[in-house]
């Protein structure tokens, strides 16, 4: 027994050389990356972080929320000036479009796979220029084969102002109800928080398939850090 647990003893502690020789020679930029998705999609209570903690993260991070699960903590993959990729620990990927959802992957309900605009978006446009009435055409394809091609067409039907509360701290904002009816003749609503000081998309909430879940977007890093360290936004 004593010999068998030496032999136990041995083999954790060479497991534990090889993963610290694995860490060592990664670089600090993929470390901060690993420990952000540490953070995301596991089960139990909401993930929250203070203002410091997230002012701090090297890789920005995005709240997520689906349907009624905890809140996790996702970490900025790849942006450019439209599209930005999201991944969670589980390595479960969400991709919007001007704030819009365009693709969703790793997820056990239907997969998302991308999404076409026949018309201009009304995301694309800046605040002051989105109006009641503005109207988009998309076209979305799922994995199964009867949501290939599911047409949508939208419309904005309300913009108004709304408080939303972060840190303690109340920023202005300007809500964005849009109605989207499917070729089903099924009908939602998308919701989506802008600052109504710089017109920086802070929040939304899209559910992008009738009977599918409902999505939370909460772009936490962006807000952080728009806040300053008195308690006063610029947002």
């Amino acid at each position: 027994m004593q010999d068998w647990s030496f032999k136990l003893l041995g083999r954790v502690f060479f497991m534990f050389a090889i993963a610290n020789c694995c860490l060592i020679g990664c670089s600090s930029t993929t470390l901060s990356y690993k420990d952000t998705l540490m953070l995301a999609f596991f089960k139990g209570e909401d993930v929250e972080r203070t203002l410091t903690e997230i002012q701090q993260l090297k890789i920005p991070g995005l709240y997520v929320r689906k349907n009624d699960n905890a809140r996790a903590l996702l970490s900025l993959r790849e942006s450019d000036a439209l599209i930005q990729k999201w991944v969670s620990a589980d390595s479960a990927l969400i991709v919007v479009q001007h704030g819009r959802l365009v693709k969703l992957l790793g997820f056990k309900e239907q997969q998302m796979q991308g999404q076409t605009v026949l018309q201009q978006d009304w995301l694309t446009k800046s605040i002051s220029l989105i109006h009641h009435g503005d109207k988009s055409l998309l076209i979305t394809d799922w994995s199964a084969v009867q949501y290939q091609g599911v047409e949508s067409r939208i419309e904005v039907v309300a913009i108004v102002n709304e408080e939303l509360n972060y840190f303690d701290h109340t920023i202005e904002s300007v809500r964005v109800d849009e109605k989207v009816e499917f070729s089903s003749g099924e009908v939602i609503t998308n919701t989506f928080w802008f600052s109504k000081n710089n017109g920086m998309l802070l929040k939304s909430r899209q559910q992008p398939l009738p009977n599918w879940s409902v999505f939370e977007l909460e772009y936490i890093s962006d807000i952080a850090n728009n806040l300053s360290a008195i308690g006063t936004s610029n947002i």
